[in-house]
C-alpha cells in the first residue's frame, strides 16, 4: 500500500506544479494587464485547490506509514530524517494554507484586479516555498 500511495503521490506533485505554474502566470499577467476574472481563473484556481489538497492528504498518509519519516528524539539529529519529520510537513503545509486563501477570498471581491492580485500573491509565496522545499530534499526539480 504504501508504494502505491507514494507513487500517486509522486505523479500529483507534477499535477499541482504545472497548476500551480499555470495559475501563478495566468493571474500576474491578468493582474497586470487588469483583465476581467474569467471562468478559466476560476476552473484553474479550483482545480489547483482540489490537487493540492488531495497531494497534502496523500502526505499525511505517508508520513504515518513511511519508513523515511519517524517521530522519536533521534529525528532532530539527523538532518534527512529532520527534513521528512518536520521540515517538509511544515513547509507543505503552509503552502496548501497559502494556495487555498484565494480560493476562499476571491468570491468575495468585486474588482477583478484585486482578485488576481490576491491570487497572484498567495499561489506565488506557495510556489516559492515548494520549490524551496525541493531543493531542500535534496532531489531535483523534474
Amino acid at each position: 500500500m504504501y508504494q502505491y500511495i507514494l507513487q500517486i503521490h509522486s505523479i500529483n506533485r507534477y499535477l499541482v506544479l504545472a497548476l500551480l505554474l499555470i495559475v501563478v502566470v495566468s493571474s500576474f499577467i491578468a493582474w497586470v494587464r487588469n483583465s476581467n476574472y474569467t471562468k478559466f481563473n476560476k476552473i484553474s484556481l479550483s482545480l489547483l485547490t482540489s490537487f493540492t489538497h488531495l497531494q497534502f492528504l496523500l502526505g499525511t498518509v505517508l508520513s504515518f506509514i513511511s519508513p523515511w519519516v519517524k517521530f522519536s528524539s533521534d529525528v532532530m539529529k539527523d538532518d534527512m530524517m529532520r527534513y521528512w519529520a518536520v521540515e517538509h510537513l511544515t513547509i507543505m503545509l503552509m503552502a496548501v494554507i497559502f494556495i487555498s486563501i484565494p480560493g476562499l477570498t476571491v468570491k468575495k471581491l468585486d474588482v477583478s484586479k484585486k482578485k488576481h492580485r490576491r491570487t497572484a500573491i498567495w499561489t506565488g509565496i506557495s510556489l516559492v516555498l515548494i520549490l524551496a522545499a525541493i531543493m531542500m530534499s535534496g532531489r531535483g526539480i523534474i
